[in-house]
């Protein structure tokens, strides 16, 4: 996570996670399942695009939002009057905004755990802006 990452308020959360809802990633019963917004995702603020507003990582941490092992992690931009998926990072240790930027946001690096021949080791990949979103 960006050393600049902050904490975001209950209403921000409650309204990021209702859009992981409406775009597929999560269902209400897995929200309710596992203690409401507040407890199911980990969200943090930072600015990729150098704007002065947020963009948010997104962190999973129970429930449906969480894989076996590791979270599933998303990142959301505000769009209007609600928010807008720009990544969907499947199941990840880490989601973090490189130096380098791409048509104007920071790419981001996401680090995820590979085992093989149980040996874990962690696996890079890093995703650049195309105008959209995340790829």
């Amino acid at each position: 996570m960006d050393v600049a990452a902050q904490k975001v308020s209950a209403v921000t959360q409650k309204a990021i996670v209702k859009q992981l809802v409406n775009d597929g990633e999560l269902t209400n019963d897995c929200v309710r399942e596992a203690g409401g917004a507040s407890k199911i995702v980990g969200i943090q603020s930072v600015d990729l695009n150098s704007d002065g507003k947020p963009e948010y990582i997104v962190m999973g941490s129970r429930g449906c939002a969480f894989g076996a092992k590791m979270p599933y992690g998303w990142v959301y931009g505000k769009s209007g009057n609600g928010y807008k998926m720009l990544l969907s990072a499947g199941v990840n240790i880490e989601i973090a905004r490189k130096k380098t930027k791409t048509r104007g946001y920071y790419d981001l690096k996401v680090d995820v755990m590979g085992n093989y021949s149980t040996n874990w080791q962690a696996e890079s990949t890093t995703y650049k802006f195309n105008g959209t979103r995340y790829q």
